[in-house]
């Protein structure tokens, strides 16, 4: 008990801090110490300390990762007994760490209010997410449910119980004793917590709060964590996304403004994940910003210069369009980069048949060179309007170098033995690319193809839009290459690479659209997609961008990108001149060209 005590007194507030305090206070407890359990409710590192500073308004723990958060719930919740049971002159009735909101808030729904079209989302460090799960309603995680059961048994605040007596109705779908029936048997430890503490549900259980319920089903963005959440259609239509602009603290990895998608069943955009923490391929590879699905800045890694973190622009939820806009120059304040912006709308899904794709416009001005990554759980491709050249030897950092066919069983990489958290040279996660195959587009668009396989044969199509413009801003130069996944019983990925170059500051936009598809079910739905060219702009902040997206039914969508403040700009369409004032604009057309829909968003004119 001295060994934690002792330790508690290194001014940390991180989840290993608070399992030497609870091994201090439950000794302390058990036998009437009073100095160790004082420290644990009034010292400056004391559980009160960590539920102020750790948990955000959001009920999100600080480190960046979901499965070290959840982990804290589980150390934070063995405080809650000792203490409500403690009793000495300051404390006659003990304390009640249940009537505190942080705490009420940390354990709602940690897991469902995350959930991403039945997959929880892997950034920082999280294993990876290999399987196909398609979302469940109610969206039941037995870790909220235990959670849940464990803090209404254990309140005696009437608000407590009231949320959570209708978080157990809700995940158990208002049949709790089924429930319980169903998992004791299987799960021992449960089974024993509740034949001594489970108690009965009140026989008039209130509907689960407005404000979580949203969390839940809807659309929402986490501002103090730096995150967004986007999420259309429900069931086996169910999609999501995940944009990160940070910060980036404890367990990140170097990857904000790192996107996540999800549809029928599969992460579709892969994050490598996050295994034994001093593996070559965790430490060279998976925590590298080149593995994430965003853009690089002179083959340099994210966060070299001090400050993390970006900012919120736009958030949207409306049928039809869930948007996201943020930015994060931070990440690449040591290459000067003066712009750093991603804009993401998910787009369809309001009607239950209707499909949904992704439109993702990632804005970059600044440094000489633009990386854009876009990797797949699958080494399978087929290419579109995109000549391949052959495989190149070595990697993407050259010819001398490829780690990514070197991995071995346990992550390291072979013939290097005994170097935990040795970073493979170059040190940019580069040379863990291979096979790396140069390519030339054959027009403005190009698409890749990648089938996921699963009981659906789900399949994602990306459309790649060539900027629109003069090539002396920057050529795109195209290409393919394979990577490894965390381990070699992980699945390995192929990523499609978009590069310019170009005089600094370079100023670039990407644009892609995203199409998933069961294959065993449905077609491709969208027959073209192009990139409009803006011929007139007035004060813009940054490139404008416009995009036509056309389906096999006849719809036609035009979406328009630029600065919230910007000037009017006309952009040429194949049905005459457009023109947006501001931000955001999305319309669908029907065949006749008679809007089905309009939408605004920090924007004044369409």
């Amino acid at each position: 008990a001295y060994y934690c005590y002792r330790h508690t007194f290194e001014g940390l507030l991180h989840n290993g801090h608070a399992d030497y305090l609870r091994g201090a206070l439950a000794v302390g407890c058990l036998l009437n110490i009073p100095e160790y359990v004082r420290w644990a409710i009034e010292g400056p590192y004391s559980i009160y300390a960590m539920l102020d500073n750790n948990v955000d308004r959001d009920g999100q723990y600080h480190e960046t990762s979901l499965v070290y958060g959840l982990h804290t719930r589980d150390l934070y919740l063995t405080f809650a007994e000792p203490l409500r049971n403690w009793r000495d002159e300051h404390h006659p009735e003990g304390l009640d760490l249940y009537r505190e909101p942080r705490f009420r808030w940390f354990y709602a729904l940690p897991n469902a209010v995350m959930d991403c079209a039945g997959h929880a989302p892997n950034f920082g460090d999280t294993a990876p997410d290999n399987r196909f799960a398609l979302p469940v309603d109610p969206p039941f995680s037995l870790t909220d449910y235990v959670l849940a059961e464990r803090v209404f048994a254990g309140s005696r605040d009437p608000a407590t119980r009231s949320l959570f007596a209708s978080i157990l109705h809700f995940l158990t779908g208002g049949d709790l004793p089924r429930v319980r029936a169903n998992l004791a048997p299987s799960n021992l430890d449960l089974g024993w917590w509740l034949l001594c503490h489970g108690e009965d549900l009140p026989a008039e259980v209130p509907p689960l709060p407005a404000w979580l319920r949203r969390r839940v089903e809807g659309s929402w963005f986490l501002g103090q964590k730096g995150l967004a959440l986007l999420r259309t259609g429900r069931g086996e239509r169910a999609q999501a996304a995940l944009l990160r602009f940070g910060p980036s603290l404890n367990h990140a990895q170097l990857d904000e403004l790192g996107l996540i998608y999800y549809a029928y069943g599969w992460q579709l955009i892969y994050e490598i994940g996050y295994g034994f923490g001093s593996a070559h391929t965790r430490t060279g590879w998976a925590h590298r910003t080149a593995s994430h699905n965003l853009v690089v800045v002179n083959e340099r890694n994210q966060l070299e210069a001090p400050g993390s973190g970006g900012s919120l622009h736009l958030f949207a939820s409306v049928p039809g369009l869930q948007l996201v806009e943020a930015s994060a120059e931070n990440a690449y304040s040591s290459e000067k980069v003066s712009l750093y912006r991603r804009t993401v709308a998910l787009v369809g899904g309001a009607e239950p048949s209707e499909p949904a794709y992704l439109l993702d416009i990632f804005r970059v001005v600044g440094g000489r060179q633009h990386d854009y990554f876009l990797g797949v759980q699958t080494q399978e491709y087929e290419v579109e309007g995109l000549e391949l050249g052959a495989e190149q030897p070595g990697s993407l950092a050259g010819p001398e170098v490829n780690w990514g066919t070197k991995v071995g069983n346990d992550g390291d990489i072979v013939g290097y033995p005994n170097r935990p958290y040795w970073n493979p040279p170059p040190g940019n996660g580069y040379g863990f690319f291979y096979g790396v195959r140069p390519g030339k587009a054959k027009g403005s668009t190009w698409r890749i193809t990648w089938p996921l396989g699963g009981p659906l044969d789900v399949h994602l199509r990306v459309h790649f839009l060539l900027p629109a413009g003069p090539k002396e801003k920057g050529e795109a130069l195209p290409m393919m290459a394979k990577a490894p996944g965390l381990y070699p019983h992980n699945r390995s990925a192929s990523y499609a690479i978009v590069r310019r170059r170009g005089v600094e500051p370079l100023r670039s936009a990407f644009v892609a659209v995203m199409e998933p598809y069961p294959a065993s079910k449905a077609k491709p739905f969208l027959t073209r997609v192009e990139r409009l060219a803006c011929i007139r702009a007035e004060r813009v902040q940054m490139e404008p961008a416009g995009v036509r997206v056309v389906h096999t039914n006849g719809w036609e969508d035009y979406l328009f990108s630029g600065g919230l403040r910007d000037g009017p700009k006309v952009f040429a369409t194949p049905r005459g001149l457009m023109e947006i004032g501001g931000a955001f604009a999305w319309m669908r057309l029907d065949p006749q060209g008679k809007p089905l829909r309009v939408v605004l968003h920090g924007a004044d004119v369409l």
